[in-house]
């Protein structure tokens, strides 16, 4: 065999191994990928959860809420305040999500849910009033995707039509601490 034989030979291999390095370079960033999605998915849908858990921790905001769904501007200041965090993190929510998807590390019925979640709220008749004063915190992609949603579903069922608790005349929800301390099958 010559130098030269011995010369392709070697540039034969070299280019195989750097071929082999690139498949198995873009095989682990496929699995990186996948793992980032899931990541992504398992943290947004535990995000979503902790909006419901504020409620469950502070029934006093049931109220609150409930009365800036229906007049937000007319409210109490205490009310407003506690309903502005409730919306600031929905929206918050739906624009992870908006971004996440972008990326495309959530599915698409993921980013519809957190969408949903903010837009169910926001499309409220205080919920209207209140996303006019602070829509503008938001970068320009969520503002435009929020008030297309909330345009097209002006007529759609209203938030209370999903959770009844919201409705302007649902009973407001007992304390935590009385529902937590009472026995099963007596009253408090």
């Amino acid at each position: 065999m010559t130098l030269e034989e011995i010369y392709y030979i070697g540039q034969t291999i070299a280019v195989v191994a750097i071929l082999g390095s690139l498949g198995a370079i873009w095989v682990q960033l496929r699995k990186d990928h996948a793992l980032a999605r899931a990541d992504a998915q398992r943290e947004l849908l535990a995000d979503l959860n902790t909006i419901y858990n504020y409620l469950a921790n502070n029934p006093d905001a049931v109220d609150a809420i409930r009365a800036c769904i229906q007049d937000f501007d007319g409210a109490p200041y205490q009310a407003q305040v506690k309903f502005g965090y409730w919306v600031h993190r929905c929206v918050n929510l739906a624009q992870q999500a908006h971004h996440l998807r972008e990326d495309e590390l959530i599915d698409q019925e993921i980013y519809e849910s957190a969408l949903r979640v903010a837009v169910g709220y926001i499309n409220t008749p205080g919920g209207r009033q209140h996303w006019q004063t602070i829509r503008l915190i938001y970068d320009s992609k969520i503002r435009a995707v929020l008030d297309e949603a909330q345009s097209s579903i002006q007529d759609g069922p209203k938030i209370w039509d999903v959770y009844p608790f919201w409705a302007p005349d649902a009973k407001a929800l007992p304390a935590a601490d009385a529902v937590n301390d009472a026995e099963p099958g007596s009253e408090k």
